[in-house]
């Protein structure tokens, strides 16, 4: 796990923080990192002076399979289920 790829220290930032809000910091010793997520996402992490503070923006989940997938791969699992069971019948 990364807990930031890379620090910026300035005297005057500013910047987009989750696409929407944009803040600005005019004082020196104020740090902004980018982070990496566990799970994937974009984390970033700030600190001013004392304060910290740390947002994630998680991404969107994967695919839930379609029903007709499910049904084809419950169906396939119980071919070859079965195809097992008749070669051990076939053969005792």
């Amino acid at each position: 796990m990364r807990i930031a790829d890379e620090f910026i220290e300035a005297g005057f930032f500013t910047a987009n923080v989750l696409a929407a809000n944009s803040y600005t910091a005019n004082t020196t010793g104020f740090r902004y990192a980018a982070t990496s997520a566990v799970t994937g996402g974009t984390g970033l992490y700030g600190s001013q002076r004392g304060f910290t503070f740390l947002a994630y923006e998680p991404t969107g989940a994967g695919g839930v399979p379609e029903p007709a997938t499910w049904a084809l791969m419950i169906g396939g699992f119980g071919m070859a289920g079965s195809t097992l069971r008749r070669r051990r019948a076939a053969t005792c």
